[in-house]
Parts: C-alpha cells; sequence; structure tokens
C-alpha cells in the first residue's frame, strides 16, 4: 500500500537489528503498532517492517539501489538497542545512515513545521535498552541533534531489558506502561503526517505541486475573499491592540511579553575531553547574543550551568527556572572542524520549534553563533533591527585564535574563581594570549583585572606572582586600573561601561565621583541584567553604603529573574532590604533563595547570621570568623573566644574578625585589625563592604576615627554613617 504523502513509498520504516527479533519483540511491537494507527488515524498507515532484517538481500545485490524506494518513507522508526548502535550492523549503515542521507538532499526535510508552529523530526526513535554512553554519542553525532526516544524499556534493580505488553506498571522502576508508549508513538507518527499533508504543502515530495489536489484547492482560493480575510485580521488586530492594552483606567499600558529561555550546556561531543571548554564558551557566547534582546529574559550562565551532566527532563529544568523555551544541543570539534547541532524547544509540550546542524570549520564559529541567535530570535517573532544585531552580535572579538585563548580562560577562571587569586594567574595567562591576538577584546581585559583584586584583598605584605614576574601591591593596584579602564574604553555597550566605572571608582582612593556612577547605575534600565551577567562585580555594595539598599533590593528582585540560582543576587538582595531595617523583606527574599537554590543557599554564612540561623553555621565544618559569631550567638563564648585567637594568629588581615572580635565585645581587637586593612591597597573597599552587610542591624562595628582612610572615602562620597539612627556605642 502506497503512503499517504505523494512521492513516497511508505508512511513509516521500521529499522531493526535481527537480534532484537529473536524472542519477537520487533513483531509483536509492529503488530501493536499497525492496530493502534488504525485507532488513532482516519486513513490506512503503510509501515514497511520485513522479518528478515537483511531484506533479502544478498552480497551480490545493490544494497543502496535495492533499499533506496523502502527508504522513501516520511518517518523512519529506528530500534535502538545495545546491539543496533553498530557501525558494521547492516540496518544501522544502509537503513539509519541512509535515511539521515536521504532526509539531509531530499525535497522533504528530516525537520519538519507542525501546525502549531514547532518543529518535528521524521526520525522517531524507539529504545528498548539504555544505552551506553559511547552509542548514545553515536547515534547523537549521526543524526546531529540530542537524542530524544520514546522508551520501551523495563527497569528494576539489575534489569535492563525491552518492555512487553505484559509488563506491569508498578514492578516496573520507570512506570512506563507498554499501551501508554505505544500510543505516544502512534500520535507523534499521525502529528507529522498531518503537518506534512495539510500545514506543509511546500515540503511535499511531489514532481509537479500544481498537480496536486490539496494545491488546486488553495490556488483556487477566491481572490476577494483573500482580501476580505486580510482586512478583517487587520480590524480584529486593531481592536485587540488597543484594548487589550488598556488597563482600569483607560490607558495604554506596555503589552507584556513573556519570553523566557535557557540555553543549556551544549554537549561535548568531541574525542578530546578537553574541549569541554569549548563547547562550554560557545554556549555562553550564545547566552550573552541573546541577553542583549529586550523582548526576551534569557537565564545567566551560572543558572543554565546548574543542571550540566544531571540528565534531568526539560520540563524539570524549564520549571526551575521559570523559562517557557529551552535550547539544548551539542558540539563536536576535531582540530579546525566543527559539527554543532542546536534545537530550540517549547517547554510546555517539549514540542521543537525550529533545529539545525552546522558543519563548518572553526573560522566559522563566529557565524555559526550569529545564525544561532538570529534563529531562535526570529523563531520566537522577535523583531530585530540594526541596533539590536549590533548589540546580539558583538562578542568582543572577531579573532579565531583570541577567541579560543579567552574560552580557555574563562574555563580556567570560573574553576579557580572561589579560590585564593593565586590559582587565577593560569586564566590570566590565557586572556593575555587572547590580547596578544586581539588588544581590543575588552572582556578579556575585564577578566583579567579579577586575579590583581583578589591578591589586593588578601594582606597588606602579598607579593603577586603573574607567571615570571613579581610585583608589589601597589604595582598590582595601577596595573587592575589599567585593565578595568581598558575594558571600559573598548566595551561599546553603555550599560557595561557603566557597571565597569561603578566599580572602578568604588575600587579607588577617592570617592568624590562615586555617587554620580551610583546614580548612572540606579537609571539605566538594564541595571538588572548586568547585576545577573556581571556576577564578579563589586559595585552593588556601594549603593548599601550609600543609603540606596531599597532601589538595590528592587534591582536584585528583578535580576534573580534572569540568574535564580546565583547565591550573590539573593545574598545582596538580603543585604539591602536589611540595610533598610526590613526584616521580614529580608527574610522572605532568603526563602525565596533557598527554594530557588536548595542546600547551596544555606551555606552562605553572613545570611545564616543575618537571619538568626547561626545553627546553619555550626553544623559545617568550616572554621571562619562567620564561625565565631555563630558561636557567640549560641552562646558558646569561650569556645568563640579561642577559635578568634586562633585565626587571627593565623591570618591577621581577615576583615570578617573586626564582626567577630565586636560580637566578642573586644572592641580593641575590632578596631586594630581594622585600621591594619585601613592601611592596604583596596582596604577601604574591604571596610566598606564588611559596614554594607552589619551597620544597620544593630551597630557600626568600627570605630571610624581609627580608619582615617575610609573615613575620608565616606567623607568624599557625602556618606554619615555615624549620623543615621545607628548605635554607635
Amino acid at each position: 500500500m502506497p503512503s499517504l504523502i505523494p512521492g513516497f513509498e511508505y508512511d513509516v520504516f521500521i529499522s531493526y537489528r535481527q537480534n532484537d527479533n529473536r524472542s519477537g519483540w520487533v513483531t509483536e511491537f509492529v503488530k501493536n503498532l499497525e492496530e493502534e494507527l488504525a485507532a488513532t488515524i482516519k486513513q490506512r498507515v503503510s509501515v514497511y517492517f520485513d522479518s528478515n532484517s537483511y531484506d533479502g538481500l544478498l552480497e551480490t545485490h545493490n544494497v543502496d539501489k535495492s533499499l533506496e524506494n523502502k527508504l522513501k518513507a516520511v518517518v523512519l522508526i529506528p530500534i535502538l538497542s545495545q546491539t543496533y548502535c553498530d557501525t558494521k550492523c547492516f540496518a544501522w549503515q544502509h537503513e539509519f545512515v541512509e535515511f539521515c542521507r536521504l532526509s539531509r538532499e531530499g525535497s522533504l526535510e528530516r525537520d519538519v513545521k507542525l501546525s502549531n508552529g514547532n518543529v518535528a523530526s521524521r526520525i522517531l526513535p524507539i529504545k528498548i535498552h539504555d544505552l551506553d554512553a559511547d552509542d548514545k554519542k553515536l547515534v547523537e553525532t549521526e543524526m546531529g541533534s540530542v537524542l530524544r526516544s520514546v522508551e520501551f524499556i523495563f527497569r528494576s534493580p539489575g534489569v535492563n531489558r525491552p518492555l512487553t505488553s505484559n509488563d506491569k506498571r508498578e514492578e516496573n522502576t520507570s512506570k512506563t506502561f507498554y499501551r501508554d508508549q505505544l500510543n505516544k508513538v502512534a500520535n507523534a507518527i499521525k502529528e507529522i503526517l498531518f503537518a506534512v499533508t495539510h500545514e506543509n504543502k511546500n515540503f511535499v515530495a511531489i514532481d509537479n505541486p500544481a498537480t496536486h489536489a490539496s494545491y488546486r484547492e488553495n490556488k483556487s482560493f477566491p481572490k476577494k475573499a483573500i482580501g476580505t480575510l486580510v482586512v478583517a485580521t487587520v480590524l480584529i488586530a486593531i481592536i485587540y491592540f488597543i484594548y487589550a492594552r488598556q488597563d482600569k483606567k483607560g490607558l495604554l499600558t506596555p503589552p507584556s511579553v513573556n519570553k523566557s529561555i535557557a540555553v543549556l550546556p551544549l554537549v561535548n561531543m568531541s574525542d578530546d575531553k578537553e574541549q569541554e571548554y569549548f563547547s562550554d564558551g560557545l554556549t555562553e557566547e550564545i547566552i550573552n547574543r541573546l541577553a542583549g534582546l529586550p523582548q526576551l529574559r534569557v537565564m545567566a550562565r551560572t543558572s543554565s550551568f546548574a543542571f550540566k551532566g544531571k540528565n534531568l527532563p526539560i520540563q524539570k529544568i524549564a520549571d526551575s527556572l521559570g523559562v517557557t523555551y529551552v535550547v539544548e544541543g551539542s558540539v563536536r570539534r576535531a582540530e579546525r572542524k566543527l559539527k554543532v547541532t542546536v534545537q530550540l524547544i517549547r517547554t510546555s509540550d517539549g514540542t521543537h520549534i525550529w533545529s539545525k546542524t552546522y558543519d563548518q570549520v572553526l573560522e566559522d564559529v563566529f557565524k555559526i553563533q550569529d545564525d544561532i541567535a538570529t534563529s531562535v530570535a526570529r523563531s520566537l517573532d522577535i523583531y530585530l533591527d540594526d541596533e539590536k544585531k549590533e548589540l546580539m552580535f558583538y562578542t568582543g572579538t572577531r579573532n579565531v585564535e583570541a577567541y579560543e585563548y579567552f574560552l580557555q580562560g574563562k574555563a580556567e577562571f570560573v574553576r579557580n574563581h572561589s579560590s585564593a587569586g593565586g590559582s587565577l594567574w593560569k586564566a590570566n595567562s590565557f586572556f593575555a594570549k587572547a590580547l596578544e591576538h586581539d588588544s581590543t577584546f575588552a572582556t578579556a581585559y575585564w577578566f583579567q583585572h579579577d586575579a590583581f583584586m583578589h591578591d589586593l584583598f588578601s594582606s597588606a605584605s602579598i607579593i603577586f606572582k603573574n607567571n615570571a614576574d613579581e610585583v608589589s601591591p601597589a604595582e598590582g593596584y595601577a596595573k587592575m586600573n589599567m585593565l578595568i579602564d581598558k575594558a571600559i574604553y573598548y566595551t561599546p555597550n553603555p550599560s557595561i561601561q557603566n557597571m565597569y566605572r561603578l566599580a572602578k571608582s568604588f575600587y579607588s582612593e577617592n570617592w568624590t565621583n562615586l555617587p554620580l556612577f551610583i546614580n548612572r547605575f540606579l537609571e539605566d534600565k538594564e541595571a538588572p541584567k548586568m547585576v545577573a551577567y556581571s556576577e564578579t562585580v563589586l559595585g552593588p555594595y556601594a549603593l548599601i553604603l550609600s543609603g540606596q539598599g531599597a532601589n538595590l533590593f528592587q534591582i536584585c528582585n528583578e535580576a534573580v529573574n534572569y540568574d535564580p540560582m546565583q547565591p550573590t543576587i539573593w545574598q545582596r538582595g538580603v543585604y539591602a532590604a536589611l540595610s533598610t531595617g526590613e526584616l521580614e523583606k529580608a527574610s522572605e527574599f532568603a526563602l525565596r533563595g533557598r527554594q530557588a537554590i536548595g542546600e547551596n543557599y544555606s551555606r552562605i554564612s553572613e545570611l545564616s547570621l543575618a537571619l538568626g540561623q547561626q545553627k546553619e553555621i555550626l553544623k559545617s565544618n568550616s572554621i571562619d570568623a562567620f564561625h565565631v559569631i555563630a558561636l557567640v550567638r549560641d552562646g558558646h563564648l569561650k569556645k568563640a573566644k579561642s577559635v578568634a585567637d586562633s585565626l587571627y594568629s593565623a591570618n591577621p588581615g581577615d576583615v570578617v574578625l573586626i564582626w567577630a572580635f565586636d560580637e566578642l565585645d573586644d572592641r580593641e581587637k575590632a578596631n586594630k585589625i581594622a585600621a591594619e586593612i585601613d592601611k592596604i591597597q583596596m582596604g577601604t573597599v574591604q571596610l566598606a563592604m564588611l559596614t554594607s552587610l552589619t551597620y544597620n542591624l544593630d551597630h557600626l562595628i568600627v570605630d571610624l576615627h581609627h580608619t582615617p582612610n575610609f573615613s575620608k572615602r565616606l567623607s568624599e562620597a557625602g556618606i554619615d554613617l555615624e549620623n543615621r539612627n545607628v548605635n554607635t556605642h
């Protein structure tokens, strides 16, 4: 029986390996599927299945020619098993691989657009075993996409076998039911066939479209009717635009945009596992491009990468992040050859809206990024004018060598950022190489400054070890400022420039201009995004110090929509609320943060203290100044004093010890530490940050006459901490 689609021999082609039908599983599956299709689709669907997996072919036969017509099927169902994924397997080589080739070269593409605007693949895999990692990788590489399949697997401890119609749902740890899975396959086939016959006539593989009945039907549609329909549609749109945008007072309000997306880490399919930095970097560049679109809420890196390697269902990830769309895919790199596969998925029903495979060379990596971002935006009906395109396509460099060195540096940076500054010098060596190839690469300059900042925070006697060079704190401070200046100079984005300038002003030895940059930051509508996407910037702490805690809280409250898995944003939001005395708001925000992030959120010691949850800290094995404060608040004064003295002997430059000794009522020791920190490069920044966390909770923990430099900075910025209704002892 011919296919329902003109130009095709079959509607469905079943590809399997003979080993998997020794028990008759495939034969029974095909029989049951045909019955399910008959009950699902009005027309009779033709299914090609041969109980002889070699199709009766001999070595002397022309395999390609013999299968050519039979492979002209609308849908291919490969039965993926532990033996099917074998390049020497007949079914693999002459059916699966060949169908992939034909679908790339034929008039009907492999991915077809459905009636609802989504995209579905004409390859519908059925899995009857959990696959080995190498087998899964083989399938995904050939398909050029992440493997999505309907599973017919019975699982129980030590068991991995095909699901049968006799298996009971409650005995299967996956809780899948044979009949339900069968119905999923039938419905998927129905959706594809319907799309091709009714909605995608331009895809249909026929020699003369004008002879097709449905085509003639459309061509003969009266022009007058078309005109009437167009006018009616326009009128409806105008009426909707006017009334839908009116609020209760009759005033026009901006239309709401409910488009949000997470770009999940692209899977590294390369033979070299060290290429992960490249796939991660490519993912982040796509995030950065899409983040430039005001109509789209894009998850920042921390949140998108929080699910890396966890193999969770798309819907669960989407629910955790609160997004309506997800981008996922894979990267395979062999020297300078790239194969990048990406797909856009609507999370509400798991349908594919857009997908594409790029077989190109490394030099085309920027074009690939541009095309992915543009295609995603267009698929979501986001209009791109020249200004949006310019912002979207800005990466900081178009030099491939600079880009690759930067990605290697960024991987080291992410890996080592939470540790001491010394471990960041390896990252800086890669950033330096990137800048050798492109001296205008603003982002590389910005990331380079961070290692200097970390070491400046360490102690007064630190000697930087930057490769073979040794620089003093003063030299390191000058170098850091030079790097920030270059980052500002070469960055075309004014919002990023504002953030960088705020940071530089906060780090500086004169705060006269700090209020100016704080105001610019507050006036910038992109401020929430900057907080979300620039997690290493300390500038926002200056807002609390200058009495802008309420504004900072609002910014953080918006920023978590872009990066809900980033503890720093929740942390700053709680501090901001506490600085205004709004304990209830701080507690509520902290609770939301804990729900979003999980147990990692409770490890933020400062927040646990601020919210009276010191027992959370005492449960930890980490012994630090925060542990001392928790001991004091839990009534263990003697032990707290002993631990504090021990910590002071080991590291007298620990700024948090000021808070700890103040809790112990040892104001003399607290002031002594503060005085020493006040003398070092960026010591005033450390004092400012500590004061931002504590001054409006109970009292100022520093007697400002012991910190002349810090007091001078406050005076320059017009900040008067001692006259803010704060008990200064």
